[in-house]
């Protein structure tokens, strides 16, 4: 077996859920802010907040918790 395919799979073992909140706008909108409250997996949340810039902009005042929750899969 080839020990490489395992590799995203242990990635995303090591990735943690964070909750972030932050106001900010979403991407392409007009003039209006909002606080925001979003879901990221990531490493650390350093980059939980950087994968924010994806689907947002002018993001402030992020404040990150480790989220304990369940997360479904739909």
């Amino acid at each position: 077996r080839n020990p490489q395919a395992r590799e995203p799979l242990l990635q995303r073992l090591h990735m943690k859920t964070y909750q972030i909140v932050f106001t900010g706008r979403r991407k392409d909108a007009i003039d209006i802010f909002y606080t925001i409250s979003a879901l990221r997996s990531a490493e650390s949340p350093e980059a939980a907040i950087a994968s924010l810039y994806d689907d947002y902009e002018h993001i402030s005042m992020p404040r990150v918790t480790e989220y304990k929750g369940e997360i479904y899969a739909v």
